[in-house]
C-alpha cells in the first residue's frame, strides 16, 4: 500500500488526500499511459513498413 508523500501514513491508491495530514497525493492519470501506447505502436509500424517497402 503507498504512503503519503509528506507524513508516511497509508493512503489507499485511490485517494485524493492524505487522512492523516490531508496533502494531496499524486495521481497516475490513465490517458497519458494511453498515448503512450498508441504512439509507440505507431512508431513500430511505421518503421517496419520502412523496412518492408
Amino acid at each position: 500500500m503507498p504512503r503519503c508523500l509528506v507524513c508516511g501514513a497509508e493512503v489507499s491508491r485511490n485517494t485524493v488526500h492524505c487522512r492523516s495530514c490531508g496533502t494531496v497525493q499524486p495521481q497516475r492519470r490513465l490517458g497519458g499511459t494511453i498515448a503512450l501506447g498508441v504512439l509507440v505502436g505507431g512508431l513500430v509500424i511505421a518503421a517496419l513498413a520502412a523496412i518492408l517497402l
